[in-house]
Protein backbone atom coordinates (compact mmCIF):
# COMPACT_ATOMS: atom_id res chain seq x y z
CA UNK A 1 0.00 0.00 0.00
CA UNK A 2 3.10 2.42 0.64
CA UNK A 3 4.42 1.38 -2.38
CA UNK A 4 1.52 2.37 -4.13
CA UNK A 5 0.95 6.09 -2.18
CA UNK A 6 4.89 6.94 -3.25
CA UNK A 7 4.31 5.72 -6.92
CA UNK A 8 1.20 8.16 -6.68
CA UNK A 9 3.83 11.39 -5.01
CA UNK A 10 2.75 11.06 -1.74
CA UNK A 11 5.23 10.86 1.26
CA UNK A 12 4.34 7.28 3.30
CA UNK A 13 5.76 6.82 6.88
CA UNK A 14 5.53 3.29 8.48
CA UNK A 15 5.83 4.03 12.08
CA UNK A 16 6.88 0.65 13.98
CA UNK A 17 8.50 -0.59 17.09
CA UNK A 18 11.91 -0.09 17.40
CA UNK A 19 14.38 -3.11 18.22
CA UNK A 20 16.51 -1.03 19.59
CA UNK A 21 14.20 1.11 21.95
CA UNK A 22 15.89 4.25 20.51
CA UNK A 23 13.99 6.40 17.84
CA UNK A 24 15.88 5.70 14.30
CA UNK A 25 14.26 6.88 10.53
CA UNK A 26 15.34 5.11 7.31
CA UNK A 27 14.60 6.59 3.86
CA UNK A 28 13.29 3.38 1.96
CA UNK A 29 12.78 5.05 -1.34
CA UNK A 30 12.68 8.27 -2.67
CA UNK A 31 10.86 9.89 -6.24
CA UNK A 32 8.24 11.84 -6.46
CA UNK A 33 7.00 10.44 -3.25
CA UNK A 34 8.61 8.87 -0.32
CA UNK A 35 8.56 6.12 2.08
CA UNK A 36 10.42 6.05 5.38
CA UNK A 37 10.57 3.86 8.52
CA UNK A 38 10.42 5.29 11.71
CA UNK A 39 10.99 3.34 14.12
CA UNK A 40 10.08 4.24 17.74
CA UNK A 41 10.75 3.37 21.48
CA UNK A 42 8.34 1.54 23.26
CA UNK A 43 7.40 0.05 26.85
CA UNK A 44 5.41 -3.28 27.39
CA UNK A 45 2.22 -3.79 29.13
CA UNK A 46 3.69 -6.53 31.11
CA UNK A 47 -0.37 -8.27 31.38
CA UNK A 48 -1.13 -7.76 28.24
CA UNK A 49 2.52 -7.66 26.29
CA UNK A 50 0.75 -4.59 24.66
CA UNK A 51 3.24 -1.95 23.07
CA UNK A 52 3.24 1.74 23.99
CA UNK A 53 4.49 4.04 21.71
CA UNK A 54 6.33 6.90 24.07
CA UNK A 55 7.21 9.14 21.23
CA UNK A 56 4.47 9.29 19.14
CA UNK A 57 2.12 11.95 19.90
CA UNK A 58 5.46 14.28 19.36
CA UNK A 59 5.83 12.66 16.24
CA UNK A 60 2.45 12.87 14.87
CA UNK A 61 2.61 16.82 15.49
CA UNK A 62 6.16 17.41 14.18
CA UNK A 63 5.39 15.64 10.96
CA UNK A 64 1.88 16.99 10.51
CA UNK A 65 0.59 14.25 8.10
CA UNK A 66 -2.52 14.19 6.26
CA UNK A 67 -4.20 11.38 7.29
CA UNK A 68 -2.89 7.96 9.54
CA UNK A 69 -3.77 4.57 9.59
CA UNK A 70 -3.93 3.02 12.54
CA UNK A 71 -3.79 -1.25 12.89
CA UNK A 72 -5.88 -3.46 14.69
CA UNK A 73 -8.97 -1.35 16.58
CA UNK A 74 -8.49 -3.80 19.75
CA UNK A 75 -5.10 -2.83 20.55
CA UNK A 76 -4.39 -0.67 23.65
CA UNK A 77 -1.76 1.26 21.43
CA UNK A 78 -4.13 2.17 18.92
CA UNK A 79 -6.44 3.73 21.08
CA UNK A 80 -3.28 5.39 22.42
CA UNK A 81 -2.13 6.98 19.00
CA UNK A 82 -5.99 7.62 18.36
CA UNK A 83 -6.51 9.85 21.26
CA UNK A 84 -2.75 11.17 20.12
CA UNK A 85 -4.45 11.75 16.40
CA UNK A 86 -7.51 13.38 17.90
CA UNK A 87 -6.20 16.33 20.51
CA UNK A 88 -3.66 17.31 17.93
CA UNK A 89 -6.83 17.28 14.86
CA UNK A 90 -5.26 14.12 12.74
CA UNK A 91 -7.89 12.36 10.71
CA UNK A 92 -7.47 8.67 10.95
CA UNK A 93 -9.09 5.55 10.08
CA UNK A 94 -8.34 2.08 11.37
CA UNK A 95 -6.63 -0.97 9.01
CA UNK A 96 -8.36 -4.33 10.70
CA UNK A 97 -7.22 -7.61 10.03
CA UNK A 98 -7.81 -9.24 13.40
CA UNK A 99 -12.08 -10.63 13.61
CA UNK A 100 -12.04 -12.51 16.61
CA UNK A 101 -12.01 -12.51 20.64
CA UNK A 102 -8.95 -13.94 22.04
CA UNK A 103 -10.05 -16.55 24.77
CA UNK A 104 -8.88 -16.12 28.68
CA UNK A 105 -9.85 -13.85 31.40
CA UNK A 106 -7.38 -11.26 31.26
CA UNK A 107 -8.71 -10.84 27.52
CA UNK A 108 -12.16 -10.90 28.51
CA UNK A 109 -11.34 -8.26 31.06
CA UNK A 110 -9.48 -6.15 28.87
CA UNK A 111 -12.60 -6.21 26.29
CA UNK A 112 -14.99 -5.24 28.47
CA UNK A 113 -12.82 -1.96 29.61
CA UNK A 114 -12.00 -1.80 25.86
CA UNK A 115 -15.75 -1.78 25.14
CA UNK A 116 -16.67 0.92 28.03
CA UNK A 117 -13.44 3.18 27.64
CA UNK A 118 -11.50 2.89 24.36
CA UNK A 119 -14.19 1.70 21.44
CA UNK A 120 -16.37 5.04 21.38
CA UNK A 121 -13.68 7.17 21.04
CA UNK A 122 -12.52 5.43 17.80
CA UNK A 123 -15.83 4.89 16.80
CA UNK A 124 -16.70 8.58 16.73
CA UNK A 125 -13.30 10.16 15.65
CA UNK A 126 -11.78 7.55 12.95
CA UNK A 127 -13.02 8.60 9.27
CA UNK A 128 -13.52 4.73 8.93
CA UNK A 129 -12.40 1.42 9.12
CA UNK A 130 -10.76 -0.46 6.43
CA UNK A 131 -10.75 -4.47 6.65
CA UNK A 132 -8.71 -6.68 4.98
CA UNK A 133 -11.35 -9.50 5.06
CA UNK A 134 -15.43 -9.83 4.83
CA UNK A 135 -15.16 -11.63 7.94
CA UNK A 136 -13.24 -8.35 9.53
CA UNK A 137 -15.65 -6.02 8.24
CA UNK A 138 -18.61 -7.83 9.89
CA UNK A 139 -16.37 -7.91 13.05
CA UNK A 140 -16.06 -4.29 13.15
CA UNK A 141 -19.94 -3.89 12.25
CA UNK A 142 -21.05 -6.00 15.45
CA UNK A 143 -18.66 -3.43 17.66
CA UNK A 144 -20.89 -0.72 16.49
CA UNK A 145 -18.83 0.77 13.35
CA UNK A 146 -20.87 1.79 10.33
CA UNK A 147 -17.85 3.11 7.58
CA UNK A 148 -16.25 -0.33 7.11
CA UNK A 149 -14.83 -1.34 3.85
CA UNK A 150 -13.08 -4.14 2.69
CA UNK A 151 -9.70 -3.52 1.06
CA UNK A 152 -8.28 -6.78 0.76
CA UNK A 153 -4.40 -7.75 0.48
CA UNK A 154 -3.24 -7.34 -3.00
CA UNK A 155 -0.57 -8.89 -5.19
CA UNK A 156 1.65 -6.15 -7.45
CA UNK A 157 0.44 -8.41 -10.76
CA UNK A 158 3.18 -6.32 -12.49
CA UNK A 159 6.29 -8.59 -10.67
CA UNK A 160 4.95 -11.53 -13.30
CA UNK A 161 4.57 -9.46 -16.04
CA UNK A 162 7.23 -11.19 -17.87
CA UNK A 163 6.46 -14.79 -16.70
CA UNK A 164 5.19 -16.11 -19.87
CA UNK A 165 8.36 -15.35 -21.63
CA UNK A 166 10.88 -16.78 -19.09
CA UNK A 167 12.18 -20.85 -19.49
CA UNK A 168 12.58 -21.04 -15.89
CA UNK A 169 13.82 -24.29 -16.27
CA UNK A 170 16.77 -23.26 -18.37
CA UNK A 171 17.71 -21.14 -15.83
CA UNK A 172 18.02 -23.64 -12.64
CA UNK A 173 20.99 -25.08 -11.51
CA UNK A 174 21.10 -28.72 -13.19
CA UNK A 175 21.97 -30.29 -10.39
CA UNK A 176 18.60 -28.40 -8.74
CA UNK A 177 16.38 -29.16 -11.50
CA UNK A 178 12.94 -31.16 -10.43
CA UNK A 179 12.71 -34.92 -11.34
CA UNK A 180 9.92 -37.02 -11.35
CA UNK A 181 10.80 -40.44 -10.26
CA UNK A 182 8.37 -42.32 -13.03
CA UNK A 183 9.70 -40.35 -16.08
CA UNK A 184 9.32 -36.76 -17.33
CA UNK A 185 5.95 -35.92 -18.01
CA UNK A 186 6.91 -32.08 -18.98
Amino acid sequence: MAKGFQELGHTVDIIMASSTHRCSEKLVEKAEGAIRVIELPFRLIPVLNEAVYLKVGKLLGREQYDYVQINEEGNFASYLIARACHKQGLKFGIYQGMYRILPGRKWAFYGTIHHKLFRPMLRSTSVGAFCKTAEAKSFLNSKGYKNTHVVPVGLDFSKFKNRKNRDWRANLNPLCQPRCPVGDFA
